[in-house]
């Protein structure tokens, strides 16, 4: 057989092309080349990352003719003798095969005598943790302490399982997965090396399948190789390895999303007929959702693969956001743990579908999406300059009082001219239970009915009283009012329309038609009555900060002396003026001379510098962030001393 694999094939032989290893290629270097070998190592992780190729490399390092060098030459005898098999003094031993305590008593005979060839007879062991417990003790004492001219080297992917004694007498090294960017490099130098013609998606993908191994890496891309008539391209890579791609899977989330639970469902056939084991569409969903959440969180993180310049994908992420990702990414582990306890995989993925498209299960993710795009907006709207919001538009009467008084005046008007005392009170005996309604049509509209108070109705219409103008809105949209007309008239018809208003526009009606003044306000009463308001708010809201709660005494406005009224309307422009300024001033901060910020007097953050040569390790990312931390507090702690020190000067007239 002519063909030999491509991993080994491509196996490194020197430390030097030993790729996603540095750790611990350099430490073994440096103990070869200031010759300080230990008599035993234990090497630990997962499978294809290189625990038995840096074995024999070490191997023939250290019995390399040109030895102490920090690397083997590949040259010399001995050295093409190790890599070819033909030198038995480097002996490999399959211990999942040969894991008794005999085998490793002839070891110990074995053991003593000296190298044929080489200086150093190496042991490598691979798959230690296959021994047996008598094996594990047999093995002891020549671990500890083997003849000078014997080195022992074990490899194992499950080092839980190696006895404390065992390890207390070896040099530990752990091998850790070997990550994307290694393997697409080394995957593009098998590619060159062997003229195939693959495209940079599809060697994206051998990599992302192959979890950090490279053996499986160039094993996969071996049979791609067989499968693939001309160009490899990524459509081969999944067929063959049994992922999904990300046309499959951006299609599966946008009927997610768009909460399409047959056309989910349509996908997911599809996927199973052309070979997708369950297990994996789930682990790849989880995958790609983790993706969009690193896409839109993580600024130019792995910013040259090529999923994240992919159109759909970007489009998608666009329109989903992180509290829907959470819940879809709980909804789906919860089925990953299911599906691996039971023979009915298809049914649990099934109703995982269903949950993720119940827009009931995802109420609180809407509600959330809901109040996080009301936060922007109001974020945006802060940052907005001070005199976009007070160009030529006169002030106008409150929204949750006028504009419901005006309304809702006639019909309030009438009903109160009728009241039905005893319907009410008939009314009130089941208006607790509103709030208890299971049905799911009616349950929303329930519970706010159940926060209303019923203060006045006639024969069939009802006068609702709420705290708050949000829940007078809702309720007063068409489809609430059907609903509320069909739970109030489930039994026997007990209402034809009502009518929602705030608490304070009710008790401004309320005692006006009691003292007979049934006219409206006209326009410019309206507009007076809201500027006094305003003025007022924003005058207490300002003295209340600056001096205290419990220090201070409002009077209203138009009761006081004129003088003293503008002394305060003067005093209150130049705060404003002086906080202005305040906001545009740049002030500094610094931490232990490693950090230096600069922020406005508004808090917004200017710049932010850092010290390199004041640092021992730029890799040290928390030391970093604790002491930004730290001068931004440092910085804002001088806008609030020069804020409290410039504010100090106002004194407010007559109220010290």
């Amino acid at each position: 057989m002519s063909y030999q694999a491509l991993y080994r094939t491509y196996r490194p032989q020197s430390f030097k092309e030993v790729s996603g290893q540095e750790h611990i290629t350099r430490t073994l270097m440096n103990a070869l080349k200031n010759d300080k070998i230990s008599h035993a190592y234990l090497f630990s992780g997962p499978r294809g990352t290189g625990k038995t190729s840096i074995a024999k490399i070490f191997a023939k390092a250290v019995n390399c003719m040109k030895a102490p060098t920090s690397d083997c030459c590949c040259e010399c005898e001995i050295c093409k003798g190790i890599a070819e098999g033909k030198i038995g003094d480097v002996i490999e031993i399959d211990a999942a095969s040969n894991n008794g305590v005999d085998e490793i008593r002839d070891l110990r005979e074995r053991v003593k005598y000296v190298p044929s060839v080489c200086k150093y007879k190496v042991y490598i062991i691979d798959e230690v943790h296959m021994l047996s417990t008598s094996a594990f003790n047999a093995l002891l004492k020549t671990l500890e302490e083997p003849p000078k001219h014997a080195i022992f080297i074990l490899a194992t992917t499950e080092i839980h399982k190696i006895p404390a004694t065992i390890l207390s007498r070896c040099q530990r090294y752990d091998f850790r997965a070997i990550s994307n960017e290694d393997l697409i490099k080394r995957l593009h130098q098998v590619s060159d090396a062997e003229k195939i013609k693959i495209t940079d998606e599809a060697i994206e993908v051998i990599a992302v399948n192959a979890e950090g191994g490279l053996r499986d890496a160039l094993s996969l891309l071996d049979q791609a190789i067989s499968y693939a008539n001309d160009e490899i391209t990524a459509s081969d890579v999944h067929r063959i390895s049994g992922s999904v791609t990300s046309d499959d899977l951006i299609d599966l989330i946008t009927a997610i999303k768009e909460m399409n639970p047959s056309k989910a469902m349509d996908i997911i056939d599809d996927l199973i007929k052309n070979g997708k084991e369950i297990s994996r569409i789930v682990t790849d969903l989880i995958t790609f959702f983790k993706n969009i959440l690193l896409f839109k969180n993580v600024p130019n993180y792995n910013s040259d693969f090529s999923l994240y310049k992919n159109e759909r994908f970007i489009n998608l992420s666009k329109t989903i956001s992180n509290q829907r990702i959470y819940a879809y990414i709980s909804a789906l582990s919860e089925v990953q743990n299911n599906i691996k306890w039971t023979n009915q995989k298809r049914a649990y993925l099934d109703l995982g579908i269903i949950k993720m498209t119940d827009s009931f299960e995802l109420k609180n993710v809407n509600d959330n999406e809901l109040l996080y795009k009301l936060e922007k907006r109001v974020e945006d709207l802060e940052k907005r300059p001070q005199s976009s919001f007070t160009a030529e538009q006169p002030k106008v009467v409150k929204q949750d009082v006028c504009e419901t008084y005006e309304s809702a005046y006639d019909m309030i008007k009438k009903i109160m001219a009728h009241p039905n005392e005893d319907k009410r009170n008939l009314m009130l005996r089941g208006w607790n239970t509103f709030s208890k309604i299971t049905d799911i049509e009616l349950k929303q509209v329930g519970k706010m009915l159940s926060q209303s108070e019923l203060v006045c109705m006639n024969d069939y219409d009802m006068i609702l009283v709420f705290d708050e103008q949000y829940i007078c809105g809702q309720i007063q949209k068409p489809e609430n009012k059907e609903l509320i007309k069909k739970l109030l008239n489930r039994k026997q018809h007990l209402i034809n329309d009502y009518v929602a208003i705030t608490r304070e526009c009710w008790n401004k009606i309320n005692d006006e038609l009691k003292n007979g003044n049934n006219k409206e306000l006209n326009i410019e009463e309206k507009i007076v009555i809201e500027a006094k308001e305003e003025a007022i708010s924003e005058f207490e809201e300002a003295g209340i900060k600056l001096f205290g709660k419990e220090n201070i005494k409002f009077e209203e406005w138009w009761n006081m002396n004129p003088n003293m009224v503008k002394k305060i309307q003067r005093m209150q422009r130049e705060m404003m003026e002086a906080q202005k300024k305040l906001e545009e001033t740049e002030f500094t901060g610094t931490a232990a001379g490693v950090v230096d910020v600069v922020v406005l007097g508004s808090k917004e953050v200017l710049k932010v510098t850092i010290n390199k040569d004041a640092i021992d390790s730029i890799d040290d990312l928390e030391m970093i962030e604790d002491t930004i931390v730290a001068a931004l507090n440092n910085a804002f702690n001088n806008v609030d001393e020069e804020t409290q020190r410039v504010m100090s000067q106002f004194q407010m007239p007559g109220m010290f």
